[in-house]
């Protein structure tokens, strides 16, 4: 039996208006359900499919996304306009006889929109079903232990003074994309990347970590997330337990000295990668991440 409080679909409509010839123009179409998306574009006056491509979701991806959703328009502040050449409609789909239709932004705070939540979530099912390390951001590599000990070994290779823990505060806290050397090692960096390409499928825990949370509290919540995806990233999502994933986080938080579920700052010198709150590390934040990262299960 299906209920009004599960999403089953998702569709995602944007037309992006002609302005030379002052008519519609391209109308893109993203549609999501829960084992694969959709993604096409009809030109002006069409219904001829361009571009289509359809990409597996693995796993419980959907599933995920579709409860974070929920919550999301549930607690939503407002809806508004986009930018005067593009229009917005979402359809939630719940099932055959419920449906939600969402015209423009939906918005929650001052940077959370319901739009780049669903396009964030296409690339992130193309990475885990095209996995193809060569392709990632930093930000992503950096997630997964795998890649962050091969860049880590490559640095040292190629530079005396290098420090995997500096990269990474400049990838993560400077938010710096060229800080491996110059523009020819940065592509000689991801040229070797290819090397980890063996196109494995087996969806694994650091999976669940791919989207970030909704808030971090502070600058130091980034560098704790990617710490602990790289913590569980070998292991296959569906060998994870929820309590032995729950029991491992606690270890890690506990190490740490961070006051789980505490509004209390810690200080971490390897998250210190500048700011206002440089390497600190919220005790709400963690125990939001483990409950947010439960959900994902």
């Amino acid at each position: 039996m299906s209920t009004i409080n599960e999403i089953n679909e998702i569709k995602l409509s944007e037309n992006i208006y002609d302005v030379p010839n002052f008519r519609p123009g391209n109308t893109y179409v993203v549609d999501i359900t829960t084992h694969k998306i959709t993604t096409y574009y009809t030109k002006y006056q069409s219904k001829v499919k361009q571009d289509l491509e359809v990409i597996p979701v693995k796993g419980d991806f959907a599933r995920i996304f579709f409860k974070r959703i929920y919550k999301f328009i549930r607690e939503a502040e407002y809806c508004t306009e986009t930018c005067d050449d593009t229009s917005h409609k979402t359809t939630i789909v719940y099932d055959n006889y419920h449906k939600e239709i969402l015209e423009g932004e939906v918005v929650k705070g001052d940077s959370q929109f319901l739009t780049s939540m669903i396009h964030s979530f296409v690339r992130d099912c193309k990475n885990a079903t095209f996995f193809k390390y060569d392709t990632l951001e930093f930000k992503t590599l950096l997630l997964m232990k795998k890649s962050y000990d091969f860049i880590d070994a490559y640095g040292k290779k190629r530079f005396s003074d290098w420090s995997m823990e500096e990269f990474e505060k400049k990838v993560i806290g400077a938010d710096e994309r060229y800080v491996f050397g110059d523009v020819n090692e940065l592509r000689a960096l991801y040229q070797a990347l290819s090397e980890l390409n063996t196109g494995d499928e087996t969806v694994y825990a650091s999976s669940i970590f791919m989207t970030p949370p909704e808030s971090w509290r502070s600058r130091g919540g980034p560098f704790f997330w990617a710490y602990v995806s790289r913590h569980f990233s070998d292991t296959p999502l569906g060998a994870l337990d929820k309590k032995t994933f729950k029991k491992e986080y606690m270890k890690i938080v506990k190490d740490f000295g961070i006051p789980f579920g505490k509004e209390e700052d810690v200080y971490i010198e390897r998250f210190d990668g500048g700011g206002m709150s440089r390497g600190m590390v919220s005790g709400l934040f963690v125990k939001e991440a483990l409950d947010e990262l439960l959900e994902r299960f």
